[in-house]
């Protein structure tokens, strides 16, 4: 660190600024230009204030998020768009960081409301007056001859966690609930197909640009 005097820095337009010498409790550190305090001291001051108020910092990080979010969000979506290499590298981190947990929580979803997404399945078939209907077997047989792979032939990602149930011939333009008529899609293909029929999502894949 190169000396300074805490006129010049003030002058400078600094925050900080270094004489080399030792603040009285012995630390040859930056101090503030502000009020003179070492930064190492004052650090440590703030850490055992933390230390014996955990509860206020808490308090001080949810006004400082709330009176931020908009600001901090737009910070986030701006990076992510900048640098989508290094988004796809984190979420790729996050989620060999997370496996078992995230793993537990689908299997208790699928134990706990496993059985509403197939009523939910139901109810829109009998609204839109589909034939046919599906079981949790049926589904558990489509897995396994899938190969725990996603449908959709460009993609074929393991599913053997988590997938969307998918009608081939969506119910909205007539296809039915049978077996027959659903396969199993990861999110995003799931998402993408939206309510066209395989073969119209297949070939407007194939017409986009790359």
């Amino acid at each position: 660190m190169n000396i300074i005097s805490r006129s010049e820095a003030k002058a400078q337009g600094l925050t900080r600024y270094f004489t080399g010498k030792p603040c009285p409790a012995g630390h040859v550190a930056e101090c503030h230009v502000a009020n003179r305090t070492c930064v190492v001291c004052t650090t440590a001051k703030y850490r055992n204030k933390i230390k014996l108020d955990p509860s206020s910092n808490r308090a001080r990080a949810r006004r400082w998020a709330e009176q931020h979010s908009n600001v901090a969000t737009a910070r986030a979506k701006q990076w992510r768009k900048d640098n989508p290499d290094k988004r796809a590298a984190a979420d790729r981190r996050w989620r060999i960081k997370h496996a078992e947990e995230q793993t537990a929580r689908i299997r208790a979803w699928e134990k706990r409301d496993g059985n509403g997404v197939i009523k939910t399945s139901r109810y829109r078939a009998r609204k839109l007056k589909a034939a046919g209907r599906y079981t949790r077997d049926d589904i558990a047989r489509l897995l396994i001859s899938q190969g725990g792979r996603c449908a959709a032939p460009h993609c074929r990602i393991d599913i053997s966690i988590s997938y969307h149930v998918d009608h081939i011939i969506p119910l909205v333009r007539g296809g039915t609930n049978w077996p027959d008529n659903i396969q199993l899609l990861c999110q995003p293909c799931n998402s993408s197909k939206s309510d066209r029929t395989m073969d119209e999502w297949l070939s407007d894949l194939r017409l986009r640009p790359r």
